[in-house]
């Protein structure tokens, strides 16, 4: 009879197991530290996108702060005190000049909307995102002054408001609507021209809440420009030193 015998393998001893786990954990520590890297690469390129767009916002906004701080509200502050001068004169002889005046000074044709586009995909990211302190820091500071505008604008909003809804006190409502269904080509260039002002439109002086309403024109006047006007300015300092910040720190041109 043949007898058949069985081969023995022989056992691996553990340093074997050993070096098996080993390498299979090395692989796989590998492989997470280079998605790992991947993704990190993909959020500082997205990160240095949106710090390009975030300068392109700035710049923007900085251009039309620019206009309202240097043009649009010393004009609107300038035809503010004509009105006022000329509804505490005496007599009607200027009462076509006091609607112009009057009219424009009050046509609110420039508010500054601050661009969020970049801002709220950032915001949206938790700012983790943004690698360096200083440019996070800034960021929120902006944020925080935009909230803080916001409050000044509805207020001074408010109070135009308050001006439109009893002009009916000194003005002609049919004459006012006439004046003001002009599209204007840019903002804040908005005028009454004295000759769109019709001949015999007559201010009603005798009127016991006048005083009031210039009062009214008064306090519009001065939150306009001191309050309004420096939030403006506080804004554009702040935006002008991130765009060099942002510049600086991630060398863009």
């Amino acid at each position: 009879m043949e007898v058949h015998h069985h081969s023995h393998t022989p056992r691996k001893n553990w340093t074997h197991y050993f070096w098996e786990f080993l390498m299979l954990f090395l692989a796989v520590f590998a492989g997470f530290l280079a998605e790992n890297e991947r993704e990190h690469f993909i959020e500082h390129k997205r990160e240095k996108k949106l710090i390009k767009e975030m300068v392109e916002d700035l710049k923007k906004d900085t251009v039309y702060l620019s206009l309202c701080i240097n043009r649009f509200i010393p004009n609107h502050l300038m035809l503010l005190d004509s009105a006022i001068r000329l509804l505490r004169e005496q007599g009607h002889e200027k009462d076509r000049e006091t609607y112009q005046a009057f009219l424009t000074a009050t046509e609110w044709n420039y508010n500054y909307v601050p661009t969020e586009r970049t801002l709220s995909q950032l915001r949206s990211y938790g700012y983790r995102l943004i690698r360096n302190a200083v440019v996070a820091d800034r960021l929120s500071e902006l944020e925080i002054i935009n909230k803080v505008y916001y409050g000044t604008n509805d207020y001074v909003h408010a109070l135009q408001n308050k001006i439109d809804e009893s002009a009916s006190i000194i003005a002609d409502k049919t004459i006012v609507s006439k004046l003001f269904i002009t599209d204007y080509p840019f903002p804040g260039d908005v005028s009454v021209e004295l000759a769109a002002v019709p001949e015999g439109v007559t201010i009603n002086k005798t009127n016991p809440e006048l005083p009031s309403f210039i009062s009214s024109l008064v306090k519009y006047n001065y939150y306009l420009g001191t309050t309004l006007r420096g939030d403006y300015m506080r804004i554009l300092k702040i935006q002008s030193a991130t765009i060099n910040i942002l510049k600086e720190t991630y060398h863009l041109k």
